[in-house]
Formats: structure tokens, sequence, C-alpha cells
């Protein structure tokens, strides 16, 4: 994503340093022509990086080993202890749900790498006749949730905008 963002900078810089000019039709359709090309770019790497953000892994064996898989590769790439458990037996979730509880642990173990300064934190998934619950701790430094540092991040509002939107809490 941050490839993303550089080359959509790039776009409106060029698209500004466009407008202060004045250019001849031809030389104005020339910059049109690779602000388009650019743009064309810029589409295709979006269209990648959307098929990427749905693990084939949990289309194909489901969302336990799915978590599992990622808490252990996770932990790996980011020299992390990270504990995963869950109820083996959980009952089959719909698809909207079992990619928002796989987003939520995504955002929940990078914000433990990178603002909690711990080096350990565990993954639960539990089920009940009633709801599946997600629990990711850490012993990390927390923070104030009603200050500022918990509102200048997208990844807590993006956690409880996902949950919200499959009627979790």
């Amino acid at each position: 994503h941050d490839d993303l963002s550089q080359q959509l900078a790039a776009l409106s810089i060029s698209i500004s340093a466009l407008r202060r000019r004045w250019l001849q039709p031809a030389e104005l359709n020339d910059a049109l022509r690779g602000l388009q090309e650019r743009t064309g770019v810029v589409v295709d790497h979006v269209r990648d990086l959307s098929h990427d953000l749905h693990p084939a892994t949990l289309e194909h064996v489901g969302l336990i080993p799915a978590l599992r898989t990622h808490c252990a590769d996770f932990a790996r790439q980011n020299r992390l202890d990270v504990r995963f458990s869950s109820d083996e037996t959980l009952a089959p979730l719909p698809r909207d749900t079992a990619v928002c509880l796989y987003r939520i642990v995504q955002e929940g173990l990078r914000n433990v790498a990178k603002h909690a300064g711990v080096r350990d934190a565990s993954v639960s998934l539990t089920q009940t006749p009633d709801l599946v619950e997600l629990t990711i701790v850490d012993r990390g430094r927390g923070f104030d949730q009603d200050g500022a540092a918990a509102r200048r991040g997208l990844g807590l509002l993006s956690i409880e905008e996902r949950a919200r939107l499959v009627g979790g809490i």
C-alpha cells in the first residue's frame, strides 16, 4: 500500500504541475496521455492489491487453519511469540464474518508489533451458542482510549468498523 500511496501522490503532483503550465494542444495531449498511462498502472496495482486482500488459505482450508498460519507467519516475520488457540469445532461462519475476523487479527497483530513494545501476544477464537469471540492480548504499554493517540490511527477504527459491519461489538 505504500507504493500505491506514492504512485497516487506522484499522479497528483503531475496533475498539479500540468494545471500551472500553459501548453499547446499537442503538448497537452502528450501530457494527458502520459497521465492516463500512469493512471492505468495505478488501476492495475489496486486490482492486484484487492486480489491479495483475500487470502487463498481462508477460502481453501477455513478460518482456523488460516489464522493459525497467519499467526505463525507473522510471528516469524516480526520475531514475536504469537500463540494461537481456538475451539477446533468452530461451526462454519458466513464468508463475510470469517474474512472480517481474519482482517481484525491482521490489524491487531500489526498494532502489537508496531505499538505494544512487547515480544509476545496471543490470539484466541472461541464460540458459544450465541456468539464467536476473538481476543487479541498483549502485555504492552497500552494507551489512553480516549486520548489523541487512539484517534490518530486508522487501525482501531478499522477493527471497530469491520466488527460492526458483521454485527459484532
